[in-house]
């Protein structure tokens, strides 16, 4: 039996820095801090679900995951993951698209001759 291609993707969520969303929020109302506030909650309710949506699609499914400061990305079998792309869930890691991009080009030798040249 063939072992099904991996894919990484992150889940589409609606915040990157707190301080700057919550920020954006109090611009959008004119500085009116309760609904700053409410508002900024509803955009937390819709990333809760969508988190909780992935969560129900990987039930007993392998998976891996990585988190760090603004990142999150998971790791699934790739009929999962074009599911979660499908259903607007999540987006291929722009990182493992410039991985199979570079795969056919060089060892980097270029790489280094162009940060010699910065």
């Amino acid at each position: 039996m063939d072992e099904e291609k991996v894919v990484t993707v992150e889940p589409n969520l609606g915040y990157f820095k707190r301080g700057d969303d919550f920020g954006s929020c109090l611009e959008s109302t004119k500085g009116d801090v309760v609904e700053a506030l409410r508002l900024h909650s509803e955009g937390l309710k819709e990333d809760a679900q969508t988190l909780s949506k992935i969560a129900d699609a990987l039930e007993g499914i392998s998976a891996t995951a990585f988190g760090d400061t603004h990142v999150i990305t998971i790791d699934m079998p790739e009929n999962v993951a074009n599911k979660l792309l499908e259903d607007g869930l999540a987006h291929k890691d722009i990182f493992e698209e410039d991985d199979e991009d570079n795969e056919d080009e060089d060892d980097g030798e270029d790489m280094d001759e162009e940060e010699e040249e910065l």
